[in-house]
Parts: C-alpha cells; structure tokens; sequence
C-alpha cells in the first residue's frame, strides 16, 4: 500500500526494530514495534509475524513471549500508535486480514497437543472470547495454517500431513463465507494453491512424484477435467515450491540434488 516495511538493528541491543517509510526509504521513519522494549522483564520474547491491513492503517503481530511457539497476538493502531484491547492467546503465528481490515483470522493450538487445528475470525476490537470458529480440523495428523493470497483476493486455509494436503478459501471481502475446497483430500495427494485472476494455480503430485504445475478456475477446481498442465512432471527434476506474479511462474526446483530457480512465462500459458 505505498510503503516499505523493514526490519532493523541497533549495535549492543538483541532484538529487531520494525519499522516503515512511505513511498520511499527517505521518507521518515515511523517504528512500528521495538523487539528491545517490547522484550523487557520477560524471559524470552519474539516477534513470529506482522500481518497488515489493506489500508495499511492495522497491524497484527504474534508473539512468543514463554520460548514455546505459543504466540499472543495484539492488533495496533498505526495512526493513534496504541494497541487495542483483547490480546488473543494461545495461537499460531499465523494471521491474515479481510479485505476491509475488520476482522482477523487467526489459528489456536489445542491447549493440550499445542497442535495448529482450529481457525477462528476475531472482530478488531472485540473481547476474543467471542472470536467465531471457521474451521476446525479433526484429524490430530494434520496441522492447519492460514494466509492472505497474494492475489488478496482470498483467505485461503492450508491444512496438511506428512503424505496428504487440502486447501481450503473464503473470499476476503466476505469475511463470514463459508469456506470451500480447492481440491478434497485424498491420501497421499500432496498439494499447494495459490491465485491469480480467475484460477488456482496447483502444484500436485498427482501422477506426479516430482510434482507438476497445473492451473484451473477458480469455481471448478476440484475437477480434475478441468485442469489446464503448466509445468509437466519430470523425472530427473523435482519441483518443490513456486512464486506467481503477474507475467511469469517462479519455480524452486532441484535437478541433480542442486537447487534451481526456473521462470516459465505466465501469458504464454493463457
């Protein structure tokens, strides 16, 4: 939204400075949290992730200030530089904005196994108590996470195991949506999604130990008829993450045991 957010540090202190500038790194600086002050009198402290709103006008931070992965999460007000009550506790790091900035979705951990399985929608501002259940994930062999598309355009919730992995979405303009699947859950099916326009862009082992890259719309995902191969699986090349943009696929991928970048040109697949 216009501005460059970084972190940074100072000699002879432990933590770093988050900060931003607005439309350029010689504009004023404005500290958004200090790591140093934020970490005095408790016996450990980190800053997991800082998640913002659209508007650039909020930002969520998850904390784990006992050393177990078992993070509080705060919302500030960037304009008035106070964080608003209701501190969230006993989450994952993991945070993603609606698309209006009024809600947040969040993961807690079961109080017992510590495990990722539940999505809850907190209303900015309000006591968590009343934070509303998205998602819950029965199954004690899989973990749940949730994010922003990079599109924006969706809340997806990422819910995986060792062998098998399913997608859930909501849009982010329709915050209390009920979610669907990208593609249902079948094990051994490996899988990750991410937006663009009107399609998911899939990378599947499906037929495919090494993975391949494939495309589909958006409402039609879960048929397979449907989809639309970018990148062929390979043998002798595996596939282990990619970045899309707006012209082009960015593949992380390893041949020969060596890591690659591969650019593969998004219009001509269009």
């Amino acid at each position: 939204g216009g501005w460059w957010i970084y972190s940074r540090f100072e000699t002879g202190k432990q933590y770093p400075i988050y900060a931003r500038r607005q439309g350029t790194m010689e504009a004023p600086e404005q500290v958004l949290l200090d790591g140093n002050a934020e970490a005095q009198g408790l016996p450990f402290y980190q800053a997991a992730n800082l998640e913002f709103s659209d508007d650039a006008k909020l930002m969520a931070v998850a904390e784990d200030v006992v050393g177990r992965r078992q993070y509080r999460i705060r919302i500030k007000d960037l304009e008035s530089g106070e964080f608003l009550p209701g501190v969230i506790e006993g989450a994952s790091g993991a945070l993603a904005f609606s698309a209006d900035g009024k809600h947040l979705f969040y993961v807690e951990n079961d109080p017992t196994t510590l495990l990722a399985y539940r999505v809850r929608r907190h209303n900015v501002g309000s006591d968590p108590k009343d934070d509303a259940i998205v998602y819950t994930e029965t199954d004690n062999t899989f973990i749940v996470d949730v994010e922003r598309s990079k599109s924006g355009r969706y809340v997806m919730i990422d819910i995986g195991s060792t062998l098998t992995s399913e997608v859930r979405y909501l849009p982010a303009d329709q915050p209390e949506a009920e979610p669907k699947v990208v593609l249902p859950r079948e094990r051994g099916h490996l899988y990750s999604a991410q937006h663009l326009g009107d399609r998911f862009y899939i990378l599947s082992n499906a037929d495919a130990p090494n993975f391949r890259l494939v495309s589909a719309p958006v409402a039609r995902s879960a048929d397979r008829k449907q989809w639309r191969e970018l990148v062929a699986h390979r043998s002798d090349v595996l596939i282990e993450d990619f970045e899309l943009f707006r012209g082009h696929i960015a593949l992380n991928a390893r041949r020969g045991g060596l890591r690659r970048i591969r650019y593969t040109d998004l219009s001509a697949q269009n």
